[in-house]
């Protein structure tokens, strides 16, 4: 069992123009400034069943706070503050980890269907938050790790695929899938403490409606991550790791802790 805490913020300004310009200085019209900030607090629990030596299965059950917070900073300035509180989507994985004559080389495969339990936006509407894609999905991923005492160098690719679905007000919705990819290391100072670091990059492509990409739905996330691993006096093992975003689709700043258990 692994208890988890996760913290995201993300923030982005928008510009709203609503007339015409002249040489591209003189603006005749109306300008809108949004700034927007956006929250996540994410408690997740994971159950972990070992099958066998090479194989186990996971249940990830995030539940997430969400606080949206939009200014205009035009008419004098006015503020809105949406919170939602929920269950996200639930994920099952399957981790396959092949026998290898190589000592210090591991490999691992895993195979995932994402659960559309949390509040999607086809039920949100414009009052309240999304908390969930709406969508059935499954994942795919390799990870190959190589040990080199006192440093592991890991490497691997993921693709994540969304199921379409059809909504009567809004025709059939076909969300992008995604490919990711990772590249990091873990250095050892001691037998109870490491650090460690990775970048992950993903890369989704268009939403389309009814067959029809729908422009600037694509993404670009790039995170890069710096972490450590504590084991402490009685045995028990802490992980904290920040994210710091490298791109616009990325959260501008990732925090998490995680406790592992084992029984």
């Amino acid at each position: 069992m692994e208890l988890g805490l996760t913290y995201s913020h993300y923030s982005k300004n928008r510009l709203d123009v609503n007339g015409y310009s002249f040489y591209d200085v003189i603006i005749i019209g109306r300008l809108q400034v949004d700034e927007i900030k956006r929250d996540i607090l994410m408690p997740t629990l994971t159950l972990r069943q070992n099958l066998s030596p090479e194989a186990d299965f996971e249940v990830i059950v995030p539940y997430k706070f969400r606080v949206d917070d939009t200014f205009k900073y035009c008419d004098g300035g006015t503020e809105k503050v949406v919170r939602e509180v929920g269950i996200g989507d639930i994920e099952l994985l399957l981790n396959l980890q092949p026998e290898l004559q190589q000592d210090d080389v591991q490999n691992m495969i895993t195979l995932g269907i994402k659960v559309p339990t949390g509040l999607d936006p086809y039920e949100a509407g414009d009052s309240r938050l999304v908390l969930g894609t709406g969508h059935w999905g499954a994942k795919a991923s390799f990870m190959r790790m190589k040990q080199i005492d006192p440093v592991v160098l890991f490497g691997g690719i993921s693709y994540f695929a969304n199921s379409p679905r059809n909504q009567e007000e809004y025709g059939t919705i076909d969300p992008g899938n995604t490919w990711q990819y990772s590249v990091g290391m873990a250095f050892a100072i001691n037998d109870r403490f490491s650090l460690n670091a990775r970048l992950e990059q993903a890369f989704t492509g268009q939403t389309k409606v009814d067959g029809t990409p729908e422009k600037g739905s694509d993404m670009n996330a790039a995170t890069l991550y710096l972490g450590s691993s504590y084991i402490t006096d009685s045995g028990q093992n802490i992980d904290f790791t920040v994210g710091a975003g490298l791109t616009e689709d990325a959260a501008d700043l990732t925090v998490k802790i995680a406790w592992p258990f084992s029984f």
